[in-house]
């Protein structure tokens, strides 16, 4: 329908407009011209002119993604956790960014964000007439259709046989539960976990903890070309850790990050071992802010838009 074809392109177009506005922010420091190398290094990223092209919700929903971050800097979880909710429209991008409503003085949004997700669900169910492990079984059929796209830990866990039955879908429901029991009880009892959650709770709203949560969504999840846009804060990171530490090491994770999101398509993807290599460079760009996060150096740069945040923004 026409008015669907707008309203895609509306949106994607002011999620492209917001997700470069953030760039330029956050580059903004370092003076004029940073700041627009800022707002135009997100929209190189390849595979956002797919997004338009097919009608995908990804630049839209990174764009949601941005406003709940924006949101979470001024202080308004609420707000934050509303736009989350809208953003998970594309899951597979949008559920590791509820990693800083996780904290308790964001916790609020992640409690409304996840009542809102809850309640479409059941609705969604009751009119449709579908049992929930009905739900999750034709989910996990459906998966496995899309795990050749990119290598992701979801994809390794469905691709087999054992994902078409029920059986497998309670067992998966039962493991995340206890996996996430486990990792509540090592947080809260070893030390060395317990610090680096202190960590991260106590970090600003930076652009290292956005890049954290975009690598996770990426290598956890399957993605095609056209959702790439969602690693744009590991790229701004990456850039901006160099920027401030111009030494070997950054450069050479920043050119690495810098290739494997924005070099054209042909170049690289018929070269073996090329999708192993993508995988790599964007762990390696996850893990590089966790540990800059963990020794007390975040954050390179603040996501937040407004005068005020920009007089009093620290570059560390």
């Amino acid at each position: 329908l026409m008015q669907g074809k707008i309203l895609m392109l509306v949106t994607s177009l002011a999620g492209i407009a917001t997700i470069a506005f953030a760039g330029k922010h956050c580059f903004r420091p370092w003076g004029t011209t940073a700041s627009w190398f800022g707002a135009f290094l997100p929209l190189t990223i390849r595979g956002l002119n797919l997004c338009l092209t097919m009608g995908q919700f990804s630049a839209a929903c990174v764009g949601l993604l941005t406003l709940q971050w924006l949101l979470l800097q001024r202080q308004k979880p609420l707000s934050a956790g509303l736009c989350w909710a809208l953003a998970m429209i594309k899951a597979q991008i949008a559920v590791t960014f509820a990693l800083p409503l996780l904290f308790p003085q964001y916790r609020k949004g992640l409690w409304l964000g996840s009542g809102i997700l809850a309640g479409l669900s059941v609705v969604a169910l009751w009119h449709t007439g579908t049992q929930p492990i009905a739900f999750l079984v034709s989910w996990l059929e459906t998966l496995q259709h899309f795990t050749d796209l990119s290598p992701n830990l979801t994809g390794a866990l469905t691709n087999s046989n054992l994902g078409k039955s029920g059986a497998f879908a309670t067992s998966l429901i039962v493991i995340l539960v206890a996996t996430t029991g486990c990792a509540y009880i090592a947080v809260k009892r070893a030390k060395p976990i317990r610090k680096l959650w202190g960590r991260l709770t106590q970090a600003s709203i930076s652009m290292e903890l956005a890049g954290i949560s975009a690598v996770a969504g990426a290598t956890l999840f399957y993605h095609g070309p056209y959702d790439n846009i969602m690693l744009y804060p590991a790229l701004l990171c990456c850039w901006l850790i160099t920027f401030r530490r111009p030494t070997l090491g950054n450069t050479l994770l920043t050119a690495l990050i810098t290739v494997s999101l924005s070099a054209p398509s042909f170049i690289f993807f018929r070269l073996p071992g090329y999708q192993m290599f993508q995988v790599l460079t964007w762990l390696t760009a996850g893990i590089v802010p966790l540990l800059r996060i963990a020794s007390g150096q975040a954050a390179s740069s603040s996501l937040a838009i407004g005068p005020r945040a920009f007089c009093t923004a620290k570059i560390r």
